[in-house]
């Protein structure tokens, strides 16, 4: 409950920003005006983009999966895509989605150890993709963001750092169960003492196996090029369109001077600043950042109505379409006995 209520504070202040942004904009009663000229075509483009966001997560989950063992139909992995980007929405620095994925996958019949070592493996493609779309970002909007803004400029190179570790890390540490081991060994004696786990050893020896797998995995996938191009190549194109979709907004609102190539960088920029901003959809540094970066792109009548239709298809939309997966989950569970018994 204590949760619900958190995630509901986070929302309340996510809509809070936006409005008072909306009203420090001095062309918010010029709204149904503009609006009534957006060209639905890029609306719709916009909407695919997102729909294939969605897609190449779901791939990204089959073929994570499928690298380790016979993996389960590609809709399966879409519902889990789905309801993990209402997750990642949800909880800061979205630190829920990847253990409800890795639930939902063991409710398909997916070893735990085998879904969190898949987990792994696309996060640790997801940050080596991230890793160089931001330095290829660095490399030609460098000196424009830095001579715009240093704030967002150091926040990137933050952002990049975080990336990079990341990934260093995950892999040092898949090549050396030796040292995971004692990592976690320590640390589940420090929860001992503090009483947060009470059987330690069993704690132990089931977390040994989640290791132990977990290394396993990571040797395959190494040797596996085919399903690693793939991944990476889904990676690439999943995000991709996530940075595409400020352009199609752009365009959406009549506008063209820019070109493609030029926001698409721009916006890799911006996220790798915000992204690992603590709190649910990097609420306030996304709103912010976009507006205060994209005022230079964006005619000053249609700023604020562009960071809505932005933060829409990129964020509430994930929200709303993953409650309504997670409520068909629960309705199909329940339908279940009904239509046994009769």
């Amino acid at each position: 409950m204590k949760k619900k209520y958190l995630t509901l504070i986070y929302l309340i202040i996510n809509i809070a920003i936006i409005i008072v942004i909306g009203a420090l904009d001095p062309h918010i009663t010029d709204f149904p005006k503009i609006f009534a000229q957006i060209k639905v075509s890029w609306i719709m483009i916009t909407l695919a983009a997102t729909v294939g966001c969605w897609i190449m997560d779901g791939l990204l989950l089959k073929y994570s999966v499928g690298a380790i063992r016979e993996h389960k139909s590609f809709l399966k992995y879409m519902k889990i895509s789905i309801i993990g980007h209402y997750y990642h929405s949800v909880t800061p620095m979205a630190t829920g989605g990847q253990p409800v994925q890795v639930y939902y996958m063991t409710k398909i019949g997916i070893p735990a150890g085998c879904a969190s070592s898949a987990m792994a493996i696309k996060f640790l493609v997801y940050q080596a993709v991230l890793s160089v779309y931001s330095i290829t970002a660095f490399i030609l909007k460098g000196s424009f963001m830095i001579g715009y803004s240093k704030i967002l400029f150091n926040a990137s190179v933050v952002g990049l750092c975080i990336s990079i570790g990341s990934v260093i890390l995950v892999y040092s540490l898949s090549i050396n169960e030796g040292i995971v081991k004692k990592m976690v060994f320590g640390m589940l004696k420090f929860l001992g003492k503090i009483r947060v786990i009470k059987d330690v050893e069993a704690a132990r020896e089931n977390i040994v196996h989640h290791i132990e797998d977990f290394s396993k995995s990571i040797r395959m996938v190494r040797g596996n090029y085919k399903a690693l191009l793939l991944l990476v190549l889904f990676t690439v194109i999943q995000m991709t369109l996530n940075f595409s979709i400020t352009y199609f907004v752009y365009r959406a609102f009549g506008l063209q001077q820019e070109t493609w190539f030029n926001i698409l960088f721009v916006q890799a920029f911006l996220y790798a600043g915000i992204s690992y901003f603590p709190t649910p959809g990097a609420s306030g540094a996304s709103e912010g950042g976009f507006y205060s970066l994209f005022k230079l792109f964006f005619f000053s009548d249609v700023i604020f109505a562009s960071l809505l239709l932005w933060r829409f298809f990129t964020y509430y939309i994930n929200i709303i379409v993953g409650l309504i997966a997670i409520f068909l989950d629960g309705f199909k569970k329940m339908s279940k006995p009904t239509a046994i018994n009769s």
